[in-house]
């Protein structure tokens, strides 16, 4: 950009965008976990399948016990998939040169881990596709927690953050953008910038923030209007 962002514009341009993002996070986890309940279903009637044609042969047993078995298979790759917690990648500031500094964490968007392959392919292919319902529900709240969490965005801070990355092309270490911003809580703002569409954390040392050219052009053509 060819002047400094002003921060009141980027205010109001996060605003509309958090706005956005936490409605399609509602409806797509809506969605979802609609498609994930009908997929939980299926992933019962095959344990139940599996059940009586695997394990009937070998352990007689009437058809309330097979329920209860393929419920218990079922609730335990629902509690697996849904409750695991979000992923979250490690960070850190040092405020200090020569500091060690102090871990932070940030939530991240990435994908759910698939089922580890054994050397049984038609096992792991049930196991996958039992799998399937679990993780769009785990998925679906996610998008729920995601939509909490943006509700509860500290809007001024994490505008100041972008007016600092809006004026740099390239990364801006952690530590610079603490100290362009007047009372900022790094430990608070940060981890919530994890939410935003467009933000990127950077590892390489310096640790720092930048946006994608994506969120640049976004802002660009919004503030053009």
């Amino acid at each position: 950009m060819d002047a400094p962002p002003d921060f009141n514009t980027v205010r109001t341009f996060l605003t509309e965008k958090i706005k956005t993002v936490r409605s399609q996070s509602i409806a797509g986890g809506i969605g979802i976990l609609i498609l994930g309940i009908v997929l939980l279903g299926i992933s019962f009637g095959i344990a139940w399948v599996v059940l009586k044609y695997g394990l009937h042969p070998f352990w007689p047993h009437q058809g309330w016990v097979r329920a209860i078995l393929a419920l218990g298979i079922v609730g335990l790759l629902f509690i697996g998939n849904t409750f695991a917690g979000d992923d979250l990648l490690e960070y850190t500031l040092a405020l200090k040169p020569g500091d060690d500094g102090v871990k932070f964490y940030v939530p991240s968007s990435g994908l759910l881990s698939d089922t580890p392959d054994t050397p049984y392919g038609f096992l792991n292919a049930i196991t996958n596709f039992l799998c399937v319902g679990p993780k769009m529900v785990a998925s679906s709240l996610k998008n729920f927690h995601r939509a909490g969490r943006l509700k509860q965005i500290d809007l001024d801070s994490c505008a100041a953050v972008i007016t600092v990355l809006l004026s740099h092309d390239s990364k801006v270490p952690f530590l610079k953008i603490v100290n362009s911003i007047e009372g900022f809580d790094p430990y608070r703002t940060f981890p919530q910038m994890g939410d935003i569409q467009g933000v990127l954390f950077l590892k390489k040392e310096p640790q720092g923030m930048s946006l994608t050219s994506e969120f640049r052009e976004e802002f660009e053509r919004w503030a053009k209007r």
